[in-house]
């Protein structure tokens, strides 16, 4: 760590900007107690660096560093004012590091340019697993060319663009080399910019599915797909046999596409272990097939079905089936839909018993009325109070399910 600090130091007065304290007061005290850290965490919605993120000309000194230094396997610069001249000085870290594993640029100013630029490091770097490019209005150019990338780098094992104002024509060029992708796993294209009605993207998606045989993940929230869609879809998943992770919040499922997904789930060709369907409208038929369902799957560990105007009678079908039938589901989230008291009633007594679901929701008896509220451990913590425990965690878990072999040892970390 003194290595690294001093570097950075040094570079850090070529450039003439000052140090980043948070970055400093960290490689010091490891230094200190001759303790080391594989993980930069410096992300800009923290505490400690809410009021001093970093900009371009402040990431060049670290991003010269690193294109020496590989000691780090993971780089977070989330949530800070890196553009398109930043992402440019990543770029050129990324064609002579072959250390780094994960990175992070979410949340910051990069445009199709900067976008342009990390794709070209894409196209070089063999030892990137994970790119979180996700809240950066990329456009559809961006998408385009980190779609082009995909084609000759075949390693990268964790996509996150999520809202990044991608559109039809990005959404299908990613789709289309999703279908054989060697290694791609985790692949996040939620909150486009969709128009069409006619849901081209979808077919795409549905070819993609059915071809591919690696994907784990998939997050395609707020795509705007209808009944008619999730119907392909679902066709699509009984021909594969390794996505577990299927997103589908705040789409506009109704009816039918409820149907239809419960009607997949009772299948024995069923790999899905986490389904969310938070924000769409499955209604009372969606959700009494649903509760069927739940009473044969195998599969499924976590269901998200918030906000579907789901009401009393399936409800208390549903909540049936995790009392007396379903087995091997872990958590389910229900709030924001239209609980009666005899729904209340049972869900009360299964709380109080301990069952092993984890429920979204507290159900509380007062003068033999039932009233119910979302669970206090639940509800998401402010997100500039993070530690950086906590998110190197995340990121060691996310290239764990990337089947990352290589250790990555944190002895140390504090909190800001």
């Amino acid at each position: 760590m003194k290595s690294f600090l001093k570097n950075y130091e040094e570079k850090c007065d070529d450039y003439s900007v000052r140090p980043k304290k948070r970055l400093v007061s960290d490689l010091t005290e490891l230094a200190n107690l001759d303790e080391v850290t594989q993980h930069l965490i410096l992300n800009g919605n923290c505490v400690a660096q809410f009021n001093d993120r970093i900009g371009d000309i402040e990431l060049f000194p670290l991003c010269e560093v690193l294109e020496k230094d590989f000691q780090m396997t993971s780089l977070d610069l989330s949530y800070n004012n890196i553009g398109n001249h930043g992402a440019e000085a990543v770029s050129r870290m990324l064609k002579v590091n072959k250390a780094l594993r994960h990175l992070s640029l979410r949340s910051n100013n990069i445009t199709d340019q900067g976008a342009k630029s990390i794709a070209n490091a894409l196209t070089e770097n063999r030892s990137l697993l994970s790119l979180d490019l996700s809240e950066n209005a990329i456009e559809d150019k961006g998408g385009l060319v980190i779609a082009q990338s995909l084609q000759e780098n075949t390693n990268l094992r964790v996509l996150n663009i999520n809202s990044t104002e991608l559109k039809t024509s990005s959404i299908v060029a990613l789709a289309v080399v999703a279908r054989n992708h060697p290694s791609l796993q985790v692949l996040r294209i939620a909150k486009p910019l969709l128009h069409s009605l006619r849901e081209e993207t979808t077919v795409h998606l549905n070819e993609m599915l059915r071809i591919n045989k690696c994907l784990v993940t998939l997050d395609i929230s707020n795509h705007g797909i209808r009944d008619e869609g999730i119907t392909i879809l679902t066709e699509a998943l009984m021909h594969n046999s390794t996505l577990t992770k299927l997103v589908l919040a705040s789409n506009s499922i109704a009816i039918d596409g409820g149907v239809a997904l419960a009607k997949y789930l009772t299948t024995k060709k069923c790999t899905l272990k986490v389904l969310n369907l938070n924000s769409n409208r499955i209604d009372n038929v969606g959700g009494a097939e649903l509760a069927l369902a739940l009473r044969t799957n195998k599969t499924l560990k976590s269901l998200n079905i918030m906000s579907n105007n789901i009401g009393d009678d399936s409800l208390f079908e549903i909540a049936k089936s995790l009392s007396h039938y379903n087995t091997s589901l872990k958590k389910i989230r229900i709030l924001n839909n239209k609980f009666n008291q005899k729904c209340l009633s049972l869900l009360y007594d299964y709380i109080k018993s301990e069952g092993s679901i984890k429920i979204d929701i507290t159900v509380d008896k007062v003068d033999d009325t039932f009233y119910v509220a979302q669970k206090r451990d639940c509800i998401k913590p402010d997100p500039t109070v993070n530690t950086t425990t906590t998110q190197i965690d995340k990121i060691e878990k996310l290239l764990g399910t990337s089947q990352q072999s290589s250790a990555m040892r944190v002895i140390r970390a504090r909190q800001y």
